[in-house]
C-alpha cells in the first residue's frame, strides 16, 4: 500500500497546492483587512460594524477565519480583559470561532456588542463621582 507522492507532497498536485496558497493567502488578506477597518473606526461604529458582520460571516467571500477574542480585540479601547468579560457576557469561549458558532451564539454575542454601542453612544456610564453626588 502505497501513497502517491508527487513533489513531496502526498496525494497533492502542484495546481492543487498553488490554489490552496492562494485561496489561505485571500483569507488572510481578508481578515487582515477586516481588522484595519474595525480598528480606524470609532468605538461606536467598530462595534456596530462587526454587529453587522456577525449577521453575515457564513456568507463572506472568502470567508473571514477569526475567533471572538481576535473580532474583539481589533475594536479600539477594547483590550484582553474587555474582550474577555465580552466573551463572558455573551457565554462564548475567546478562542471559539466566529464561523463555527451556532446562531444562538452569534445573537449573544450581538446583543452585547449592540449593549456596549448604545452604552457609549449614549453615555450612561456613570462613575463613582457620579453616583456619590447625585445620591446613587
Amino acid at each position: 500500500m502505497s501513497i502517491a507522492k508527487e513533489d513531496g507532497v502526498a496525494g497533492r498536485s502542484y495546481e492543487q497546492r498553488i490554489e490552496a496558497l492562494a485561496k489561505a493567502n485571500a483569507v488572510r488578506a481578508r481578515s487582515a483587512q477586516f481588522k484595519v477597518k474595525l480598528s480606524s473606526a470609532s468605538q461606536v461604529d467598530a462595534l456596530r460594524i462587526a454587529v453587522q458582520s456577525l449577521g453575515e460571516w457564513n456568507a463572506m467571500e472568502p470567508p473571514l477565519v477569526m475567533t471572538a477574542f481576535q473580532l474583539l480585540t481589533a475594536i479600539r479601547r477594547i483590550g484582553q480583559m474587555k474582550a474577555t468579560n465580552f466573551c463572558r457576557r455573551a457565554q462564548v469561549l475567546p478562542n471559539k470561532r466566529i464561523g463555527q458558532m451556532n446562531r444562538d451564539q452569534q445573537s449573544r454575542l450581538a446583543d452585547v456588542l449592540r449593549a456596549e454601542a448604545n452604552r457609549l453612544d449614549f453615555g450612561t456610564t456613570t462613575t463613582a463621582v457620579d453616583r456619590r453626588f447625585n445620591g446613587g
